[in-house]
């Protein structure tokens, strides 16, 4: 703003945003004054406004003000006004899990038959996902290698963000509704107990991929159960895979850790008379900026 023929003091340059949804009243905040420019000033002097989304569309007013009544420019030049839009970053993508994973496993106590016995598949890769190339992979006390494959409804595809729960539990064996409302698949070949590994593979049982590492391992008989951060174990408890992870575990050391913060697992132990599946249907996923 260039302003010419000052008679004395100094000139108060402005500008206004004007709401139009207020009488084109100036904005409250957004006048922008000055101490005062004088005629040998202006060349140094410049004043800029910034404009929220909410003000997209409003006029602008540039102008002068006198300081001391006296004070009578007898023009006023607007040079180098420029309108600008600050660069904004570009979102960060949602962070998406590298494959499927199993996000809960469920060995009931006793009085619970074999209803009580579940696992659940996660999907938040990004996109939809069919498990007609999945399979769990099952491993009875501490064999040497997988032992049955277990297929998921053909035809399924599970769509980003959901979960899909393979178990025994149905209406009128006994179950809560709480869990056999939540089984997408009934499958009697879930006979797991405390001492058997279920990992999830991708292709066919005469062909795989190793995609989670879940629960368990081959090898030796573990007894009852596996042992899993620190003093948990895979018997009359349900596993939830915690909110921070977002892969399959390439091996059970991985799955299990040595303690409660290495693990993978927040585990809940369970008791027929305090059962608890209000985790069952749905998961949480929320892994950690890198």
């Amino acid at each position: 703003m260039l302003i010419h023929g000052a008679v004395a003091n100094k000139c108060e340059a402005f500008i206004k945003v004007l709401n139009p949804g207020n009488g084109y009243a100036a904005e409250p905040g957004v006048y922008l004054d000055t101490s005062g420019v004088s005629l040998t000033e202006w060349e140094a002097h410049s004043l800029t406004v910034d404009i929220t989304a909410g003000m997209v569309g409003w006029p602008l007013q540039f102008g002068y003000s006198s300081t001391g009544g006296n004070y009578a420019p007898t023009s006023v030049l607007y040079d180098n006004m420029v309108v600008s839009q600050d660069t904004i970053p570009e979102p960060e993508p949602e962070p998406v899990a590298t494959d499927l994973f199993v996000s809960e496993y469920g060995e009931g106590p006793s009085g619970t038959a074999s209803w009580g016995k579940y696992l659940e598949i996660a999907n938040f890769t990004g996109a939809d996902v069919s498990l007609d190339g999945y399979l769990l992979a099952g491993i009875t006390n501490g064999g040497d290698a997988y032992e049955k494959f277990v297929s998921f409804t053909a035809g399924t595809t599970l769509a980003d963000g959901e979960v899909w729960v393979i178990g025994r539990a149905e209406n009128g064996d006994g179950s809560p509704e709480s869990l056999y409302g939540q089984i997408d698949q009934v499958n009697g070949d879930i006979t797991h107990n405390g001492d058997d590994a279920w990992h999830l593979v991708a292709g066919t049982s005469d062909s795989y991929t190793l995609v989670d590492a879940a629960i368990g391992d081959a090898g030796d008989d573990p007894g009852s159960y596996f042992s899993a951060c620190g003093d948990g174990e895979t018997r009359d408890s349900s596993w939830v895979r915690k909110a921070t992870v977002s892969a399959g575990a390439d091996s059970w050391a991985t799955s299990a850790g040595t303690d409660a913060a290495t693990c993978q697992w927040t585990i809940v132990s369970q008791s027929a008379d305090a059962l608890d599946y209000s985790t069952v249907g749905n998961h949480t996923f929320a892994p950690s900026a890198e």
